[in-house]
């Protein structure tokens, strides 16, 4: 429907977009079935950690927590933003809930195995 696309261009689109539903889907499997549930609070602490960050590249550390509400707030007031915010605390609540679930096993492998792993996935 956008006049300003042309064939090509979707073309050239339909496989990224393939993979962001697979994965949107995967996770919204995974949270149904871990329990995983977000709340108001838990994206207001991830916009806080990205405003702490954007902060912190211009060299500012130590910035007062009332300074961080602000800007964080100011966040949640546009839609792509809070979308955005919204999709990387549900990512955050899934990894920690999957730590919890999972047993990792270290595993010592050479160069080329860990290599060739990688190339399994082309």
């Amino acid at each position: 429907n956008n006049p300003e696309k042309t064939a090509e261009d979707l073309d050239k689109e339909f496989p990224e977009s393939v993979k962001e539903l697979q994965w949107y889907l995967i996770r919204e499997k995974l949270c149904e079935q871990l329990d995983v549930k977000i709340s108001r609070d838990d994206v207001l602490a991830v916009a806080k950690d990205v405003t702490r960050m954007q902060f912190a590249q211009y060299g500012m550390i130590n910035v007062p927590d009332d300074v961080l509400d602000k800007y964080a707030q100011e966040m949640l007031t546009k839609k792509e933003q809070i979308d955005n915010l919204t999709a990387r605390a549900v990512e955050k609540a899934l990894a920690a809930k999957v730590m919890e679930t999972v047993t990792l096993a270290d595993k010592h492998v050479s160069l080329e195995e860990f290599n060739k792993l990688f190339e399994a996935q082309d």
